[in-house]
């Protein structure tokens, strides 16, 4: 891949892939870490193709504010979409990070000859905010997003909020249907975060599915996994 690149997947029934879903793992993590979400998944989606892409910037833990990392902390191996050192990087890295991920949907979809609309993504943490931020505004929407423990609005600034949701509205260019997945028991996510997200998401037309589970923490669960099967097997299915 000519963007960015990392592990994969190819099809469990050893068929020519049909469809893909790109994983886009969380802060200071990589595509090995997600990408075996993959194998939980192919015994419902047989002829898909899963991409795990790591992030193209090295995590920097000593200029993360919210970093709980010891000092020392080896970064090796950990990336991160974009720098969250203030809100200003947070919201130019989401819009810098658009080209890159829709780029790769494009060399995905080219690569196993279909087409983009037979795509999803699936993110979690970081890789769910990027996933909420970028996919409603591509040009043409994709057949499913999974957002995973994120937001789509600042967490930390009503005022900041107020003005992402206008531009939001705005800048809103394709409808791809939407399940959102949080934890009540997240302490890195509000599960609250992602009732906003997905509020917004309904306001603007995208059809939306909501699932917050009692019990979870920051982390994909079984039962998380399951919602996601559901979810992608009604979209990814030949013929949807």
């Amino acid at each position: 891949m000519g963007t960015l690149d990392g592990p994969r997947r190819g099809t469990a029934s050893g068929k020519a892939a049909d469809s893909f879903v790109v994983l886009l793992h969380g802060l200071s993590s990589n595509g090995e870490a997600i990408i075996g979400l993959a194998d939980d998944l192919a015994g419902t989606l047989p002829d898909t193709a899963f991409y795990a892409p790591n992030a193209p910037f090295q995590y920097d833990a000593a200029n993360d504010p919210k970093s709980n990392r010891p000092p020392g902390f080896d970064a090796t191996g950990c990336y991160m979409w974009y720098n969250r050192y203030s809100e200003r990087t947070r919201i130019e890295g989401l819009y810098a990070i658009a080209e890159p991920i829709n780029a790769f949907i494009a060399e995905c979809a080219k690569e196993l000859g279909v087409d983009e609309s037979r795509g999803a993504v699936i993110g979690h943490s970081q890789g769910c905010i990027v996933g909420l931020n970028v996919v409603p505004r591509r040009s043409t929407p994709l057949a499913a997003l999974v957002a995973h423990s994120g937001y789509l609005f600042s967490p930390d600034s009503l005022a900041q909020r107020k003005q992402q949701r206008q531009r939001f509205f705005a800048e809103v260019a394709s409808k791809t249907p939407t399940c959102g997945i949080s934890g009540v028991e997240d302490p890195a996510q509000a599960w609250e975060s992602m009732v906003e997200s997905m509020t917004a998401y309904d306001e603007a037309g995208i059809h939306t599915e909501l699932h917050v589970i009692g019990g979870m923490g920051h982390n994909v669960t079984p039962r998380s996994t399951e919602i996601m099967r559901g979810f992608l097997r009604e979209r990814l299915a030949p013929g949807a």
